[in-house]
């Protein structure tokens, strides 16, 4: 986009400055891209003893794009997903893109969403068994909380996805330590 907006040949304001296509070069649009970031995707903090990676992943293409990522920095370790998905979310399409046979899935919710109360859950249960029905599904269980799951199997690499609202209840939570 930015190249395209350098293409206009529009004045570019930064700050007090109006800048040229010179000084938008393209060293400079990677420079900024790199220092970008984007909470809640690919985003790790420390939480509660552990690395935690939180990515609002909610659709099949998102989780493919996180599937992809963890299993270029995460695997072959097995990882325990942490997962709310919000009502009418495609369940089956978003766990079989992220679900390995050594990964073991804890279905959650999300507290209610402020404003916007025709936001729901799926209910835990509902994504269990959705889970089960894929071959490497078999170990998903319920918690009670994201808390609570973030306390079990502390050998895996704990992912939590799924849902904007659970990452963003996550990330809200003190004390944590953002990592880069």
């Amino acid at each position: 986009m930015l190249v395209e907006l350098r293409a206009t040949k529009l004045p570019l304001r930064s700050c007090a400055k109006i800048l040229d296509d010179h000084q938008l070069d393209n060293s400079i649009i990677l420079e900024g891209m790199a220092k970008t970031r984007w909470p809640g995707r690919l985003d790790w903090i420390h939480l509660d003893g552990r690395p935690v990676l939180l990515d609002g992943a909610h659709n099949p293409h998102a989780a493919a794009e996180l599937a992809r990522y963890v299993d270029q920095t995460v695997r072959p370790k097995a990882v325990l997903w942490v997962v709310a998905l919000s009502f009418g979310k495609d369940a089956k399409g978003i766990l079989q893109e992220l679900l390995r046979e050594e990964d073991s899935l804890l279905a959650v919710t999300f507290p209610a969403v402020e404003a916007m109360p025709w936001v729901k859950p799926q209910a835990p249960e509902e994504l269990v068994e959705v889970a089960r029905s894929l071959p490497a599904g078999g170990g998903a269980q319920t918690a009670a909380t994201w808390r609570e799951a973030l306390q079990a199997e502390m050998g895996k690499q704990a992912v939590v996805c799924g849902s904007l609202y659970l990452v963003a209840d996550v990330a809200s939570y003190e004390p944590k330590i953002l990592l880069k």
